[in-house]
């Protein structure tokens, strides 16, 4: 994918406050990079999600990682919990459920990669 502009990472806390945290840091990464604003609202509304579901499915601290290139930014998120994440069939009343359809619909790609302190969920977007 050729990522070489730009990789960073932050620390976030395992409550609902860092999905606000997350955007942030992913927008100001993003902005003067020259991504079209549509993608760096993409990649926002991404890694928001992909941060939400450790928040709400996984154990203890998080860690983000962005990684962009001249036309591809790579997502990462780090917990602390081998729980797979998996795609739930919910009703379409449901105030939660949609998240990796989402991020799916949105990427490039994305996949889980196994640590040994967790796992690593990612995503890849391009402009």
């Amino acid at each position: 994918m050729g990522l070489v502009s730009g990789q960073t990472a932050v620390g976030l806390a395992a409550n609902p406050t860092s999905a606000r945290v997350a955007r942030r840091f992913v927008a100001e990464h993003l902005e003067g990079r020259g991504f079209p604003e549509g993608q760096i609202e993409s990649c926002v509304l991404v890694a928001s999600e992909l941060v939400t579901n450790a928040i709400l499915h996984a154990a203890g601290a998080i860690e983000l990682r962005i990684a962009s290139g001249p036309t591809n930014v790579r997502i990462e998120v780090e917990d602390g919990t081998n729980r797979m994440p998996h795609r739930r069939a919910y009703t379409g009343s449901a105030s939660t459920g949609r998240g990796l359809a989402l991020v799916e619909s949105m990427s490039l790609a994305w996949g889980v990669e196994r640590g040994t302190g967790g796992k690593t969920v990612w995503a890849e977007l391009t402009a």
